[in-house]
């Protein structure tokens, strides 16, 4: 997943019966602005596949050592 053409995080998808559950692993924090922005592209891609969307993040943040 690229914000700002950098790379953010990963997403993942499956789809499952009429749900599409999208898992977001972050390797930073985001600003409300970018999470509402990844919402509206999850909530895109679900009504592609015409199905209801979960949304989960997770992060990986602590993982990555400080510059």
């Amino acid at each position: 997943m690229l914000v700002n053409g950098r790379v953010a995080g990963v997403w993942s998808q499956a789809r499952r019966g009429g749900v599409l559950q999208v898992t977001i692993e972050l390797f930073g924090k985001l600003s409300r602005f970018q999470y509402a922005a990844i919402e509206k592209r999850a909530v895109d891609v679900a009504s592609f596949f015409d199905s209801r969307l979960e949304l989960a993040y997770t992060s990986t943040a602590e993982a990555i050592p400080a510059n």
